[in-house]
């Protein structure tokens, strides 16, 4: 029986050391931490790359854009000048800008004295105290300014009807006087209008104690009848 007892105890000793043995064994087959699986480079970090685009070089334009287009010329002229300052000798030649300021007789553009208004012969205007006067002559007419006391002295000549026709067949209002009164200081104009073929004259009357700066228009075709607008 001591023997049977013995015999089961060294049994359980070596069971023991059995299973000790494998538990070694299966803990030696754990891997332990390996060496890396490759070795690391040698080299250094790379260098920085250059930048993809090199800044350009070139300068700013030093005329960006321009300023659009030029001033335009100063166009053509003021037109064609009319014929001389008065009766004259018929050499006077008209001032160059398309109407006939001034008044004068041809030969120097010198202001002559003239008939009273309200008797010259030829007229075409008969309100006795008119403030500007017309008179027939050649195939034109002379224009007068008056004075406050009917008096007058020359102003410009003005062409006669199928001239102006011929000359401003169309367009707008055609200045042929545009000057003050020499003997009032009142503005006159003196207008051909092509689309109706009539002259305008527009001025004021002398001022006096009852009245400023009253307007005097008037307007007439190639008959001379005259058309009051203002009076």
């Amino acid at each position: 029986m001591y023997g049977s007892k013995k015999a089961k105890y060294f049994g359980y000793l070596l069971a023991l050391l059995l299973a000790i043995a494998l538990t070694s064994t299966a803990a030696a087959q754990v891997a332990g931490p390996g060496e890396p699986g490759f070795d690391p480079g040698s080299g250094g970090p790379g260098s920085p790359g250059e930048p993809g685009n090199e800044p350009g070089t070139g300068q700013p334009n030093p005329n960006p854009g321009g300023n659009g287009p030029g001033n335009g010329g100063n166009g053509p002229g003021n037109g064609p000048g009319g014929p001389g300052n008065g009766p004259g000798n018929g050499n006077g030649n008209g001032n160059g800008n398309g109407n006939m300021n001034g008044g004068g007789n041809g030969n120097g553009g010198m202001m002559q004295p003239g008939p009273r208004a309200h008797e010259a012969s030829g007229r075409i205007v008969y309100h006795a105290a008119t403030p500007a006067q017309l008179v027939k002559s050649g195939d034109g007419l002379q224009y007068y300014f008056v004075g406050a006391d009917g008096s007058t002295v020359t102003g410009p000549h003005i062409p006669s009807f199928s001239a102006l026709a011929e000359m401003y067949p169309s367009g707008g209002w055609v200045p042929l006087l545009d000057a003050p009164n020499p003997l009032t200081g009142k503005q006159v104009n003196v207008d051909y209008i092509p689309k109706d073929k009539k002259i305008r004259v527009f001025t004021y009357y002398p001022d006096n104690e009852y009245d400023v700066n009253k307007q005097y228009i008037f307007n007439f075709g190639s008959d001379y009848v005259i058309n009051v607008e203002a009076w």
